[in-house]
């Protein structure tokens, strides 16, 4: 008893490596910021020291991390067991993706844990947007327009609706996260149009702006000094109305229509109708339209009027009103139309259209002074239907300076179809010019024979050049006299 024996043992104490527990599944959106901080080890060498790492799964670099460790207890101690691992992460791309969480102890045992990483799209967002607030048919508008996406790896495409019917796609710039678009579009009329710009991400996210654009066809100066009323337009495409303002007053408004601005603004200008009013227009180029509208009365709109319209195709509409001393109408080149309806011209008429395939339409209106109506080189249709001529007429629809080919004109005066209507009255020269071409003279019901005009002094048809036609079923008077060209190959239907 008594005795003590000392002796040693040796004791292999083996690593074990740690256990990693990556969480639950997560879910984050592209672009934003992701801390992974439920990601745990837990290690029974409680003095073992560790290191981790983070595989995103996303093609990034795997990630090295610290880890954070609960303090070393005593010996037989179970702290410094566990640690957690905190790092952060931004996905670039929509996705799900397999997270894979790595610990691995100073002894280089290591132990690993996967958990789903879902991540959503998010869509794009205009930053800017620009489009004119304004422009001109046919001159092209441009839209330019930039974007940001969180989803850094994400693709892109636009679409631009421009408010006419025409969507079409649009040109993209992509940079990281962020790009530009741009277009064109060239408007075929004046309006205001609502223009739309969509961007979509590859993964169906998409975000859209408006804005809207005011095609206009142009400026018209509008100056009024005292009894001159003096209207200019541009090269634009340009209408204007020139109508009555309030009733029993002799105020007429003019305005500008299908976007047509007045003195650069929206805004109707007024004058007062006088014995003195002189009413000059100069249109300008482009496919112009004016619109003159009286009222009942003896008041003129203007004592004189002159009507320039230039180059284009053209439209003049003289309607229910009463004109002065002096009227002039000039449509310059182009397809023209003038359309002369229930109105009192009180002095001279002088209208020439000029080059192209023009249309003159005179309907229930008188006539008081003479009238010389001038279509120039085309081939042009002049129809007189239920008007009263009181002095001489003339009906030229070639080219007096030059002999030219293609000018194959007609002249109509008949009753629109209706053989029990009014009749044309005549009542001093009329004369009938068709010059070059092969010319065709209809005097009665839309072609048919008929009483649609009294000539109450003489008639001349004259073809001139060209193989022409007289179509006449005329209603006669006292000194009814026909000369007819020898030109004239057919005559058909002449009644006296």
């Amino acid at each position: 008893d008594g005795v003590c024996i000392n002796g040693t043992v040796t004791v292999t104490v083996n690593n074990v490596a740690p256990t990693v527990d990556a969480g639950p599944d997560q879910s984050t959106d592209e672009g934003t910021s992701l801390t992974l901080s439920q990601a745990t080890l837990n290690d029974t060498g409680t003095l073992d020291t560790h290191t981790a790492t983070v595989n995103w799964g996303d093609g990034t670099e795997t990630e090295s991390t610290a880890v954070s460790e609960s303090p070393f207890g005593p010996p037989g101690s179970t702290s410094g067991a566990t640690g957690t691992i905190s790092v952060s992460h931004t996905y670039a791309q929509d996705g799900v993706y397999t997270l894979t969480v790595c610990a691995t102890d100073d002894e280089d045992a290591q132990s690993c844990d996967t958990l789903k990483m879902i991540v959503r799209n998010t869509p794009p967002h205009i930053d800017t947007f620009e489009v004119p607030d304004a422009g001109e048919p046919v001159t092209p508008v441009v839209l330019n327009a930039s974007f940001a996406d969180q989803g850094a790896g994400d693709t892109h495409s636009a679409t631009i609706d421009w408010g006419d019917g025409t969507v079409e796609p649009a040109a993209v710039t992509q940079d990281t996260g962020a790009g530009t678009v741009s277009g064109s579009h060239a408007y075929a009329k004046a309006g205001a149009y609502k223009v739309t710009v969509t961007v979509r991400d590859n993964a169906g996210g998409s975000s859209s702006q408006q804005g809207t654009v005011d095609i206009v066809n142009g400026n018209v100066a509008v100056k009024i000094a005292r009894t001159r009323i003096v209207i200019r337009g541009d090269a634009s495409n340009n209408t204007i109305r020139i109508a009555p303002g309030n009733p029993g007053s002799n105020t007429y408004v003019i305005t500008g229509l299908t976007g047509t601005r007045l003195n650069n603004a929206h805004q109707p200008v007024q004058f007062v109708a006088g014995p003195r009013t002189v009413l000059f227009l100069d249109m300008g180029r482009g496919n112009d339209s004016v619109y003159l509208e009286g009222a009942p009365g003896p008041m003129p709109i203007a004592n004189a009027v002159q009507i320039t319209l230039g180059d284009g195709n053209d439209r003049v509409q003289i309607a229910s009103a009463t004109l002065g001393v002096r009227t002039v109408i000039d449509a310059g080149r182009g397809d023209d139309e003038v359309h002369i309806m229930d109105a009192i011209l009180s002095g001279q008429l002088r209208l020439d259209s000029g080059m192209g395939d023009d249309e003159v339409e005179v309907l229930r209106s008188r006539f008081n002074g003479a009238v010389n109506l001038l279509t120039g080189l085309g081939n042009d249709l002049v129809t007189i239907d239920d008007s009263v001529f009181e002095n001489n007429v003339i009906v030229d629809t070639g080219f007096a300076r030059r002999n030219l080919p293609g000018d194959d004109d007609r002249i109509l005066v008949e009753r629109n179809g209706d053989p029990s209507g009014p009749i044309t009255e005549f009542k001093r020269l009329a004369q009938f010019l068709g010059r070059s071409g092969n010319d065709t003279f209809a005097v009665g019901v839309d072609g048919q024979a008929g009483n649609a005009a009294q000539f109450l002094d003489r008639v001349i048809f004259d073809g001139s050049a060209g193989l022409d036609l007289l179509d006449a079923g005329v209603h006669g008077g006292h000194r009814n006299q026909f000369r007819l060209s020898a030109q004239i190959l057919q005559i058909e239907n002449v009644l006296s």
